[in-house]
């Protein structure tokens, strides 16, 4: 299974222009720690966040951040947290989920496991 990140790339930049350096780099780190089943899982969960319409902060926040978090926890992080983040995605703004996704490296670095 290969991970084209040019399948992605028109759809986020869509949301957020200003992700196109932060994507590359982040696409290379993740490449490097998940394997093609978390890349995907990663790459779809951005797009769903970039679906939602909340503003680029949000998705530029889960792009940086969920690599980190995959790499302490495992990958079904990936999944469990867009699932945790799409039921509050209703109740609150994309600011408040943005931090959210800022927290979790070091939560997920004191806790180590998901």
């Amino acid at each position: 299974m290969s991970v084209d990140l040019e399948e992605y790339r028109a759809e986020l930049l869509d949301v957020a222009p200003a992700l196109a350096d932060t994507l590359d780099a982040s696409f290379a780190e993740a490449a490097r720690n998940l394997t093609p089943a978390g890349l995907k899982d990663w790459l779809d969960g951005a797009r769903g966040l970039a679906r939602l319409g909340r503003g680029p902060d949000l998705l530029l926040s889960y792009i940086e951040n969920m690599p980190a978090v995959a790499r302490e926890c495992g990958e079904d992080a990936i999944r469990d947290c867009i699932a945790a983040v799409m039921k509050l995605a209703s109740l609150t703004s994309g600011a408040v989920i943005a931090l959210v996704f800022a927290t979790l490296p070091t939560a997920a670095r004191r806790m180590g496991d998901l």
